[in-house]
């Protein structure tokens, strides 16, 4: 797979986590910008859904029965995904009659295994409209939790860094990756959860980290 660029954003939880994603759709939709929030697990987008709700931020539910594609949505739309069902889907990089403005990406977690996301970044980097692609995490994530996020979480609250701010460093980045392709050899046959607490228990059980 050829180099996808993408940015890491990094909150201290997964409340302050929550928060800044709907910030930055609810400021995309004020700049008409469509917003594109993809999860891995069930369990991830329903909780962002839960936060967008609550806010009263209008989305759509993206599924391979997509009557548009992502390029072609009224400006300003939000639209949240599974990445299994925008892997599975046929029809994303028609282009449209009409230039879109860049599309803003938004990856709600990263997957325990690097191999998933090396499958997804080049469907959303291939969309005509594709802008920038960002991750979110938080330091409670289980997948930085196996990697010493604690010690991070306490650096970040002596610091007096701002909850409302991520840290967003290429180092983290290269980290996340490294942690990734770790789990990667110890994962031979990987069973598929709706949530990533649950893939560790199932698939890295007794702490094998």
């Amino acid at each position: 797979m050829s180099h996808i660029e993408y940015d890491d954003k990094v909150w201290l939880n997964e409340a302050c986590k929550l928060r800044g994603i709907c910030g930055e759709v609810e400021g995309a939709r004020a700049r008409h910008q469509t917003a594109l929030i993809i999860a891995y697990f069930e369990d991830t987008l329903a909780q962002l859904e839960n936060s967008l709700q609550a806010r009263a931020s209008a989305y759509q539910r993206y599924s391979t029965f997509y009557l548009s594609t992502l390029c072609e949505v009224q400006p300003g739309t939000l639209i949240t995904a599974l990445a299994q069902d925008l892997r599975s889907s046929t029809g994303l990089t028609a282009r449209s009659a009409q230039p879109a403005p860049p599309l803003l990406v938004i990856i709600a977690e990263h997957y325990p295994l690097l191999t998933r996301e090396q499958d997804l970044l080049p469907v959303v980097a291939a969309l005509p409209c594709a802008g920038q692609i960002c991750f979110h995490s938080a330091l409670t994530d289980p997948l930085l939790r196996r990697f010493g996020s604690a010690s991070v979480q306490t650096l970040f609250k002596q610091l007096g860094v701002d909850e409302q701010t991520p840290l967003s460093h290429s180092l983290i980045s290269s980290a996340l990756r490294q942690a990734q392709a770790k789990i990667g050899k110890k994962v031979d046959v990987e069973f598929g959860t709706r949530s990533a607490v649950d893939w560790f228990q199932l698939n890295l059980p007794d702490g094998n980290n």
